[in-house]
């Protein structure tokens, strides 16, 4: 999202206060799990909520981040240092999309061709920031007498 556009949002989601994986029901050895608790939001509107980290370079890495417009968790792709979102077509790759089981509680279900990548439940802590703008007016009423051909204020 623009940074300017972001700014002027009367309501946000501006960072993580608590993140919690809630179950593991399977976490492929090759990867390890991140999560961050107290994040805040970039000016452009991106919050990492976790990270699967490979341990080999040749695998990808995947990113859970807060979607403010549908109030969902995605997880993003990326590959040899390029965000590749284009992977979630291929029938093989699977995950982009969690399911939302209550509140901020997600089911998240990632695999590649030929591995299993992730499987559990991530429950998000969001901290909202809600701007509000309020407009002071200053009315003043000022009275005017005309006395003798002169104008005199009361």
């Amino acid at each position: 999202m623009d940074p300017e556009k972001f700014k002027k949002k009367t309501k946000k989601v501006a960072g993580t206060t608590d993140v919690d994986i809630l179950t593991v029901e399977y976490l492929n050895p090759k990867y390890e799990i991140e999560v961050f608790s107290n994040k805040h939001t970039t000016p452009t509107g991106l919050l990492e909520v976790a990270r699967l980290k490979p341990k080999k370079a040749e695998l990808p890495r995947f990113i859970f981040r807060w979607d403010e417009n549908t109030d969902d968790l995605d997880v993003d792709i990326y590959k040899e240092g390029r965000h590749r979102n284009d992977l979630w077509k291929i029938p093989d790759y699977k995950g982009h999309h969690t399911k939302k089981i209550k509140n901020r509680r997600f089911k998240a279900n990632i695999e590649i061709p030929k591995e299993k990548v992730f499987r559990g439940v991530i429950d998000v802590g969001l901290f909202i920031k809600i701007l509000k703008r309020e407009s002071v007016q200053i009315t003043e009423r000022i009275t005017y007498k005309i006395q003798k051909g002169k104008l005199v204020r009361k």
